[in-house]
């Protein structure tokens, strides 16, 4: 029971085992409440499914004991539930782990929380109706929030726990405003034992707005009045904000990963969503945005679902990743986009189509009135390794590859870019460029006694999880309360298509989307060997410190965090000879001087920038502070390769001038990060400025990798500056 699925839709909902593909189709504890049901969601851990009813009121029930508590509304929330209904709009619902607290957002920026004062866990309580308290936070007047017109407004928020935060929630506003992309953000913590005394309120919020010019992000990105143009989605450890931002150009829509601390931002292109380079026709623009998306366990990747019906995956404040699939005849890859369950539209007769055609198209593919509208969706198991994929229909059930944990996958990378520099290196040797012996040294030295003894493993055996085993089959009994049918499909919306009438659909077309170009559109295709390699090797270098860098448990850290280092120091010595011109547009405003030196030195200019997203990443270790020995290294060696003259300076003063840049660039970003309390963060808005810096070794119209959006500014007055070091 711990491992079924919960499906829902619209006011249905069953619960499908995964071991047989079945469905229970009826809960009979929530069978009179779903007719009013405006919302649901589940808690992070999967145990709790909570509800909203038309009347206001809310239901949690746990799966796992079959248990069904009721908390009464109050008058503001029944308002906002009566609104709801009007507008046929769905409140946004979030609860606790132990299912004690519950948030309520409304689209217009309404926010309630609800807390339970039982000490005792819910189920052990024999009252069905809890008691609690509501409380309504108060919005300031200068904060921004979305309007009822604002269609493509998205909410997410998330309750999680740190030990130098305490117990927080999160809640994003994400809309936009012109050509402004507006986030607004509620920091709430809860007090300790010893505050609670001294507080009326059991907890404090912080309400902070930052705006971003969609002009200004890269690819350049207008605003999209749609409903489904933004998505939200919060890590599961609360400290990365997803944001897909959909465009109807599919080569700018992209993805922003947001610190909801200080509001730092990285974005990462979905580089065209599979559309590769032709023009897409006016109707399927929106079959390549996103529809879905959800973190893995760990928070280590971003599953993504086009409305076209591929699954995509992006590393943790990187660039997407090469999946190959196997199993149960899906066989794809490595590709960036699995095409897992193609889109299919039904097309009405001409005469038909062409009455709608005249009403106007917004590009979307289907329509509520389409027989077989598909609802793309993706779900990650809250503690396994597994990803569920659904169109509506059917179900893929996906797991990562054995041994699958955040240190093997960590040393998988860095293996690979070990052996790309070796290659590289080799290939560079073998040139006529004089000084490229005395620029480049042996990679061997690199791989540390840890890789070596990783790289000699085997992939190892996996056993089938007990959840995923057919225990039918083992014992030959049949579970007599399983309701289901076995010729109908089990998910819910099979009802939807037979309440349609589908056969009412005597003329038309069934169109499957081509997927062939979704599952080859991958980017590089005109690059050379060399020029891939090289943005390989930064893609993976940058991902595996990202994750490092923003991951507070990984087993092994300190270890793969020193070989990243190095890995990066080795990097930059080939970065002199990276087959690249460089881009004019990234040094305006910059003076005379700096021009010169980075024009003279493109080496010099490209480690900066490999410098500039390695030390802005480090704004994610805020809070636990364990990489600051890493990032004075990664400085200190970085200097040293300038002052010797092996990135490609032409002269010992553009040496000392580079050099004073990467300390000054160091110091503003050490002290800005380590310099600061953790209680300090949810109470303070942070000095932003904008830059337009890109991290990139190839030209600007040939990859499209991370661009550094925002870096911090801060000024900080300390007798001892972590910059010292």
């Amino acid at each position: 029971e711990k491992e079924a699925i919960l499906l829902s839709a619209d006011q249905r909902l069953t619960i499908l085992t995964l071991t047989t593909g079945r469905t229970h189709r009826r809960i009979p504890k929530l069978q009179h409440l779903l007719k009013n049901v405006l919302s649901v969601t589940t808690s992070a851990n999967g145990a709790w499914l909570l509800g909203l009813l038309s009347s206001g009121e809310l239901f949690l029930w746990k799966k796992d004991a079959d248990c069904l508590k009721t908390v009464a509304t109050v008058a503001s929330v029944s308002t906002v539930a009566a609104a709801a209904r009007e507008s046929a709009s769905k409140p946004f619902l979030f609860v606790s782990r132990d299912g004690k607290r519950v948030l309520v957002a409304s689209q217009a920026g309404e926010v309630f929380l609800w807390e339970s004062t039982e000490e005792r866990d819910l189920s052990s309580i024999p009252d069905t109706q809890l008691s609690g308290r509501w409380a309504q936070v108060m919005v300031d007047e200068k904060v921004k929030l979305p309007q009822a017109d604002d269609k493509e407004s998205t909410v997410h928020a998330v309750f999680h726990t740190d030990e130098e935060l305490g117990d927080c929630c999160f809640c994003s506003f994400v809309f936009t405003c012109g050509e402004v992309l507006v986030l607004t953000t509620l920091r709430m913590k809860w007090f300790e034992q010893v505050e609670k005394c001294t507080s009326a309120i059991p907890f404090c919020a912080h309400w902070v707005t930052q705006t971003r010019s969609l002009g200004a992000l890269s690819p350049v990105c207008t605003g999209v009045k749609s409903r489904g143009a933004l998505l939200a989605a919060f890590s599961g450890d609360g400290l990365v904000l997803a944001v897909i931002i959909n465009q109807n150009d599919p080569k700018a829509t992209q993805v922003l990963f947001v610190n909801p601390l200080n509001d730092v931002t990285v974005s990462s292109s979905l580089r065209g969503c599979g559309s590769k380079g032709q023009p897409v026709p006016v109707r399927f623009l929106r079959s390549y945005w996103v529809g879905a998306v959800s973190w893995t366990h760990d928070g280590l990747f971003l599953a993504c679902m086009l409305k076209r019906g591929a699954l995509l995956l992006l590393s943790r404040l990187g660039e997407l990743l090469s999946i190959t699939t196997f199993g149960c005849s899906v066989e794809f890859g490595p590709a960036e986009y699995i095409p897992l369950h193609p889109l299919i539209t039904y097309r009405p007769p001409q005469s038909l189509l062409l009455s709608i055609e005249r009403t106007g198209s917004d590009g979307t593919p289907t329509s509520e009135d389409d027989p077989i509208n598909q609802w793309f969706s993706v779900a990650a198991h809250p503690r396994l390794p597994y990803l569920i994929v659904s169109d509506g229909y059917m179900f893929t059930l996906m797991r990562f590859a054995a041994n699958y944990s955040a240190s093997s996958v960590l040393k998988t990378v860095l293996l690979e870019v070990t052996q790309d520099l070796n290659d590289v290196r080799h290939s560079l040797m073998s040139s006529e460029r004089k000084y490229v012996k005395y620029c480049l040294q042996p990679v061997s030295s690199l791989k540390g006694s840890f890789l070596q003894e990783w790289e000699m493993q085997g992939p190892g055996s996996w056993m089938s999880p007990s959840f995923l085993q057919d225990e039918t089959a083992a014992s030959g009994q049949v579970d007599e309360d399983d309701d289901s049918d076995d010729d109908a499909p089990c998910l819910p919306d099979y009802s939807r298509f037979q309440d349609s009438n589908p056969n009412t659909m005597e003329q038309g077309h069934l169109e499957f989307a081509s997927m062939f170009d979704t599952l080859h559109a991958k980017q590089g295709d005109q690059e050379d060997h060399l020029e891939a390699k090289f943005r390989q090797m930064q893609n993976n270098l940058l991902a595996a410190w990202s994750m490092l860098v923003s991951v507070k448990e990984i087993e092994g850290r300190e270890q793969l965090l020193q070989y990243t280092v190095q890995a990066l120091l080795q990097f930059a010595r080939l970065l002199p000879f990276a087959p690249a011109t460089l881009p004019s547009s990234s040094i305006k405003g910059r003076s005379k001087l700096v021009k010169k030196v980075l024009k003279k030195s493109p080496g010099i200019y490209r480690t900066f920038q490999l410098l500039q997203y390695c030390l802005t990443v480090l704004c994610w270790d805020w809070i636990h502070k364990q990489s600051l020995p890493h990032a004075v290294r990664l400085s200190v060696d970085i200097v040293k390769l300038i002052l010797s003259q092996r990135l490609g300076s032409t002269s010992i003063s553009h040496s000392l001038l580079g050099s004073l840049m990467v300390l000054k660039l160091a110091s503003i970003h050490l002290d800005a990060v380590y310099s600061v309390q953790p209680q300090e963060f949810l109470g303070l808005t942070w000095s932003i400025v904008s830059d337009s810096l890109q991290a990139s070794v190839c030209p600007k119209e040939k990859c499209s990798l991370l661009t550094i959006v925002e870096l911090p500014s801060q000024t900080v007055q300390t007798s001892q500056r972590p910059s010292h070091r």
